[in-house]
């Protein structure tokens, strides 16, 4: 195999820390480093395979998963990066404040728009288009990859550099365009100080103008300051938000107007990037619109009406930009809409690619469907050199995204980020399995049971699989089996399998079950853990036992009933949830000790007789009362009895209380095994991780989760 590294398609060397690999043969296997503090995706372990990611609702329909985003534009805070590549503040605005919270703002000329100095009227410098072959490029970091790509594709200077956050998406792919456009490479930088890559990247390149998108939140004055020194020209064009930034952008590249524009949410990041390099083809603005009407759509309407445009591309399904925003964005205009929104982000990348791209295009570039870091210098490199970029999922390429990458038949592929941003079967385009279901795990999670692995069936099935067993997300050595064992070193962990397919012409796929969290058997009947199983066939020992970490929690609590510490600052979180959810819930009945309890069930006995007292109370040192783990719970004007169960809060209980680590004890149905009556008031703290393990597996009775035999009877 054949290696070389540069930082230019002609092997033109740079000092610089990132990297282009070009591979003529063969695959990238040393570690990437790959944005490791900005993209989201760890790189895992040597031998670590990577899961896919759950599968989210289309391009938009509704919203991929993503949420809208407030702008963070007042005293400009330094955004954090994303943990998912989306949805994440993107510190756009224009505030006045320091943008890291740190320190006097250093003031800078307020510099006036002029106009673009488009690379055809000063030297000519353009960029260049990549080298046939498989290219990955990638840095440190997100701030070092934007360099490669810059050193890259323009290894003889540029006449423009843009510079934009690299803590967020939404200036930078709005940005591209219009760097495509003035042929300039689209650099990143934190908001603080300009990034040391990034300046020594601007020297090389000796441009005559800088462009800073985004306001002080985002690029602050230091930053601008530092830049006068690099080079002659400096202007920011910056909005109160995101979406501002976009107008003063496609006003700014675009002064006379443009026959197309294109539209995507500012919400996300997925479908802007895949509709940037479309708006470099048809020498268009991108602009951003917001996920509602109203004001925020206010921009994009102002770059509308002065365009002069008669098409606008919506990239996106409905969730992303709604047909609402569509119909105001064109209110009193003729102009046309053409909406690209496929089932997800992979199928409206291809849509786009179909559209717009043809047979002959020189490159494709590839980009993270789950994270924008690497990928936002990218678009800008892709619409410069007139190549498409296409979503990838980190394993492998989606099968609507590889249909369209084999029609273009580019002869140039470049991969935006290291292995474990995407892998290297996405460098050979391996295209992915149809559907990959995640295995399931069954077999009771206790020391000393066996738990069974389940694959079901793939499209199309793989002609074979392999598994690695994990605990606590490390790999369990030798535990390479359809089953496992549990020894003790698994106690209280959090066990799963991974299940790697294989199948020739197809990408290596891993998915991940759901994991089950492991308990000792000697917690099932220890008093203080918060497993411990108290029912008709296991009491308490010692029987007269009293928890030693009585506390009284801050919640309603119609008797002043104390619970074990653990449960009692579980329940106050659960009760604030519930409040926010507009229920008022109060605790009925907590702790009882051994002589309360005594004294109850000898009182129902009376009224009611021994036989019936016996389904809905329990004989003293039989009750998770007891315990201090148990919550009799009801809402304040609602009713009390089995009828709670049927009510907006008992039902919100339901399906919340898991969160805060209850499970509803005794379910309806369930006497046979737990011995006990439907009571949907009757709340048992067991922990988070088991709370949530029973819900996902559909285990309603503690009996079954920790596999002891049904206690209908003493």
């Amino acid at each position: 195999m054949t290696r070389s590294t540069s930082h230019s398609w002609r092997g033109v060397s740079a000092g610089l820390l990132a990297l282009v690999l070009v591979f003529s043969s063969g695959f990238l296997t040393a570690a990437s480093g790959a944005d490791l503090e900005g993209s989201g995706v760890e790189a895992p372990a040597t031998g670590d395979p990577v899961e896919v990611e759950e599968e989210t609702p289309g391009s938009g329909d509704p919203g991929e998963g993503d949420v809208e985003v407030p702008d963070t534009s007042g005293p400009g805070t330094e955004v954090p990066g994303d943990g998912d590549g989306e949805g994440d503040g993107e510190g756009d605005g224009e505030g006045d404040g320091p943008p890291d919270g740190g320190g006097a703002e250093v003031p800078e000329p307020a510099p006036e728009p002029s106009e673009p100095v488009e690379a055809s009227e000063t030297s000519g410098k353009s960029a260049l288009p990549p080298a046939p072959g498989l290219h990955r490029i990638f840095g440190q970091n997100r701030y070092a990859t934007a360099v490669a790509l810059s050193a890259s594709t323009y290894p003889d200077g540029a006449d423009t550099v843009v510079i934009a956050s690299g803590a967020s998406f939404p200036d930078g792919l709005a940005a591209a365009p219009l760097a495509a456009k003035l042929q300039a490479p689209l650099l990143l930088t934190p908001a603080s100080r300009l990034d040391p890559g990034a300046a020594a990247e601007i020297r090389r390149l000796q441009p005559a103008q800088v462009i800073v998108v985004g306001g002080t939140g985002a690029v602050s004055a230091t930053v601008v300051n530092e830049l006068q020194v690099l080079a002659k020209s400096v202007t920011r064009l910056g909005g109160a938000n995101r979406y501002e930034t976009a107008q003063k952008i496609a006003q700014f590249g675009w002064p006379e107007g443009s026959s197309d524009i294109v539209v995507a949410t500012g919400a996300q990041y997925a479908d802007a990037l895949s509709a940037s390099p479309v708006a470099s083809i048809l020498d268009a603005p991108l602009v951003l619109v917001p996920t509602a009407t109203g004001t925020g759509l206010v921009p994009a309407q102002t770059v509308l009406r002065g365009s002069g445009a008669t098409t606008i591309h919506i990239a996106g399904g409905t969730g992303a930009v709604s047909n609402a925003v569509v119909s105001a964005l064109v209110r009193s205009t003729a102009v046309n809409t053409v909406r690209y929104g496929g089932a997800d982000r992979y199928e409206t990348s291809a849509l786009l690619i179909k559209a717009h791209f043809t047979t002959g295009t020189p490159a494709i570039y590839w980009a993270s469907g789950q994270n924008f870091p690497d990928a936002i210098a990218g678009a800008a490199a892709a619409g410069a050199t007139k190549s498409a970029l296409a979503l990838s999922k980190q394993q492998c390429v989606p099968p609507a995204v590889s249909q369209q990458s084999k029609r273009l038949g580019a002869s140039s592929s470049v991969t935006l980020g290291g292995p474990a941003v995407l892998s290297d079967s996405v460098l050979q385009g391996l295209e992915c399995f149809a559907s990959t279901p995640a295995p399931t795990i069954s077999g009771t999670a206790k020391v000393g049971s066996t738990l069974t692995a389940s694959t079901k069936a793939w499209s199309p099935q793989p002609s074979s699989y392999t598994y690695q067993w994990y605990r606590g997300g490390s790999a369990i050595p030798s535990a390479t089996a359809t089953t496992y064992r549990l020894v003790k070193a698994d106690g209280g962990k959090a066990v799963s399998v991974r299940v790697t397919g294989r199948l020739s012409g197809l990408a290596p796929t891993t998915v991940a079950s759901k994991a089950v969290t492991v308990f000792d058997p000697a917690s099932v009947t220890d008093p203080n853990s918060t497993l411990v199983l108290v029912n008709k066939k296991n009491p308490l020992k010692p029987l007269r036992f009293a928890p030693s970490d009585l506390y009284h929690p801050n919640v309603p609590n119609s008797n002043n009933h104390p619970m074990k510490y653990v449960a009692g600052k579980a329940l106050e979180n659960m009760v604030a949830g519930a409040r926010g959810a507009g229920y008022s819930l109060y605790l009925m009945s907590g702790y009882r000790s051994y002589t309360t309890q005594q004294y109850l069930f000898d009182s129902y006995v009376r009224s009611s007789g021994r036989a019936a007292a016996e389904t809905f109370s329990a004989r003293p040192g039989y009750s998770e009362h007891q315990t201090g783990l148990a919550a009799d719970i009801y809402a304040h004007g609602y009713c009390q009895g089995s009828c709670f169960g049927g009510t907006a809060p008992g039902q919100w209980l339901r399906n919340n209380a898991h969160k805060y680590g209850y499970i509803l004890r005794y379910d309806q149905g369930k006497q046979h095994i737990v011995g006990y009556i439907y009571e949907p008031w009757h709340f048992r703290y067991v922990g988070v991780e088991v709370a949530t393990n029973m819900r996902n597996r559909g285990i309603t009775t503690l009996e079954q989760y920790l596999g002891y035999p049904a206690a209908p009877t003493y």
